[in-house]
C-alpha cells in the first residue's frame, strides 16, 4: 500500500517536472530565437526571396525548429506519456473534416483574391516542404507535447486544449501583431479539438499544412511589380 502511494507520488512528481521544464525550455527557446531574427543573425525563414535557391535555403533555416520539435516529444516519455501512438492514422469524425474545409477554405481565398501574379513552378517544392516542415513542428510543440503534458496536469478537460492555444496565439504576437495572436489562438482551439475527437495528430497536420500552403506559402510565391 505504501509502495504504490510512494509510486503514484513519483509518477506525480516526473509529471510536474515534465511540464515545467518544457515550458520553461520553450519560452527560453523561443527568446532565443527571437533576439536571433531582431539582430539579424538568422533571417526569417518564411522571408520572400527572389531565387529558388535562396528559398531552399529558408528551408534550412527552418530545420532546427523541427528537430526541436521532434525532440520535445523526449518531455512525453518523462512523464510517461505515449509519444508515438498519435502518428497512426484512424478513421477521422467530423471534427477533422470540419477544421480541414476551413484550412483549405482559407487558403483558396488567400490565392484567389490574391491581385498579383505569382513566381514560376519552380518555387512551389521549397514552399511545400516549409509548409510541411511548419505543420509538423507545430502540431508536435503545441496539440502534442503541450497538450499532452498539461493534460497530465489538469486532467481531460477543455484546459488544455485552451493553454496550448494561449501558447500558441502568443507567440504568433510578435510575427503579426495582435490581430494575428487572436486569429492563432482561435485556429489552436479548432486543431486543439480535433486533436481531442481523434487522439490522433495526423488529421492536425493536414489542416495546418492546407492552411499554411496559403499562408506561409503564398507571401513567397507572390512576384513583386
Amino acid at each position: 500500500m505504501h509502495e504504490t502511494i510512494k509510486q503514484a507520488e513519483n509518477k506525480r512528481q516526473r509529471e510536474y517536472f515534465a511540464s515545467a521544464g518544457f515550458l520553461i525550455l520553450f519560452i527560453v527557446i523561443v527568446g532565443i530565437a527571437a533576439v536571433l531574427l531582431e539582430t539579424e543573425y538568422i533571417q526569417w525563414p518564411f522571408r520572400r526571396q527572389a531565387c529558388v535557391l535562396d528559398t531552399y535555403k529558408n528551408v534550412l533555416v527552418y530545420l532546427p525548429m523541427l528537430v526541436f520539435a521532434f525532440l520535445s516529444m523526449g518531455w512525453l516519455k518523462v512523464a510517461e506519456t505515449p509519444i508515438w501512438d498519435v502518428f497512426y492514422w484512424k478513421k477521422p469524425s467530423i471534427s477533422f473534416y470540419l477544421a480541414l474545409s476551413v484550412s483549405a477554405g482559407y487558403s483558396i481565398y488567400l490565392f484567389v483574391t490574391c491581385r498579383f501574379d505569382l513566381k514560376g513552378v519552380g518555387f512551389w517544392p521549397p514552399v511545400v516542404i516549409l509548409s510541411l516542415f511548419n505543420s509538423v513542428a507545430e502540431e508536435i510543440i503545441y496539440r502534442h507535447v503541450i497538450m499532452g503534458l498539461t493534460k497530465k496536469i489538469v486532467g481531460h478537460s477543455f484546459l488544455p486544449n485552451l493553454i496550448q492555444s494561449l501558447f500558441y496565439g502568443l507567440v504568433h504576437i510578435p510575427i503579426g501583431g495582435i490581430r494575428l495572436g487572436i486569429y492563432a489562438f482561435c485556429y489552436g482551439l479548432l486543431l486543439g479539438w480535433v486533436m481531442q475527437k481523434n487522439q490522433n495528430l495526423i488529421p492536425c497536420i493536414l489542416s495546418h499544412f492546407c492552411i499554411d500552403i496559403g499562408n506561409i506559402g503564398l507571401p513567397l510565391l507572390v512576384l513583386l511589380p
